[in-house]
């Protein structure tokens, strides 16, 4: 799930972190309160944890944001050299050359193969007419 998604409940994870906090407020001002299984202390160190995970995916967002950024900037001048190498190559190896071949974008790139649609099926003849000279017959009636 990325940074900011919501989850399947609807909540994303600094909708959860401002409520975990907000209870964490109410419950230091009125100490009395407590749950069967879990310390207001235990509760602030869950708090802690989450926080903290939640500040090393920020900064690793942050860090891949810049990647990516480089990476974009970098795209262009490989895909442009990259051209030049492979139009040079057709060059000096051939353009039937075994070498070619193998940087061809078409010959890299397999089509997958097209899905056959079933034949429709022939709507059922009608019955064939009789011939124009035959007896007219009547089924009996009952």
């Amino acid at each position: 799930m990325k940074e900011n998604q919501v989850d399947p409940t609807g909540e994303s994870p600094q909708d959860v972190q401002s409520l975990a906090h907000t209870i964490k407020k109410v419950w230091e001002a009125n100490r009395e309160f407590q749950l069967r299984d879990i310390k207001f202390e235990d509760f602030t160190i869950l708090i802690a944890e989450y926080d903290e995970v939640l500040g090393k995916i920020e900064i690793r967002n942050r860090e891949l944001n810049e990647l990516r950024i480089t990476r974009d900037k970098l795209e262009p001048k490989v895909k442009h050299l990259s051209t030049r190498a492979r139009t040079g190559m057709r060059g000096y190896f051939g353009p039937k050359s075994s070498e070619y071949q193998r940087i061809r974008p078409s010959l890299r790139k397999n089509p997958a193969p097209k899905a056959r649609k079933p034949a429709k099926k022939k709507p059922a003849l009608p019955p064939t007419p009789p011939p124009p000279d035959a007896p007219v017959t009547t089924p009996p009636a009952k």
